[in-house]
């Protein structure tokens, strides 16, 4: 199992752990959450289209050509909000052992405008689930364990940036190489 498969695979169990969750976006309409590997994804918002025979036309180092020969430039728009990123920060292997171990990041973000105040509940109910799920059941997709003598560690921005809120927990897969049959755990 690969790094990159235990990523896709943890992105896509979060966004199943929590779909009973409908959270704000920044237009304020009700979503789920959305889980990214790696990073957030930058968004085409606008394109604005400039004439290259204009000598005074300024080309920023976003632009890209368009079909019409003029250049069109990306205006990208805010973060997608809620989301959790699945990061994956390092690893080790073992291979006497026929072991990985896979160190994860998720990080997790919201909008809340709510005048009271209290987007660190979502977080903290997220995490909460999360945790729930893998300390209930530590395989995922029967390829992947969570390792219990890592544990899973978290925290809470604590930073007043209303409306957005962050969060993030570090976990740590032991992903085997040998020693499976048919994709799973002997």
């Amino acid at each position: 199992m690969t790094a990159y498969e235990l990523q896709k695979d943890i992105a896509e169990e979060v966004e199943g752990i929590l779909k009973c969750m409908l959270l704000k976006d920044i237009e304020g309409n009700l979503v789920h959450m959305k889980a990214f590997p790696q990073r957030l994804p930058k968004r085409l918002q606008n394109v604005r289209t400039t004439d290259t025979d204009n000598d005074d036309a300024e080309i920023s180092d976003e632009a890209v050509m368009s079909d019409d020969g003029g250049v069109a430039e990306e205006i990208y728009g805010d973060d997608p909000y809620p989301y959790c990123v699945v990061k994956v920060n390092s690893g080790e292997l073992d291979p006497v052992q026929g072991v990985q171990e896979i160190q994860t990041l998720l990080i997790f973000g919201i909008y809340d405008n709510d005048a009271e105040c209290q987007g660190h509940h979502t977080i903290l109910n997220m995490i909460h689930k999360v945790s729930e799920r893998f300390t209930k059941n530590p395989y995922l997709k029967e390829k992947y364990r969570l390792n219990f003598d890592a544990g899973i560690t978290w925290l809470v921005d604590d930073e007043d940036q209303y409306p957005y809120y962050f969060g993030a927990m570090e976990m740590t897969w032991d992903t085997f190489f040998a020693g499976l049959e048919g994709g799973r755990y002997a």
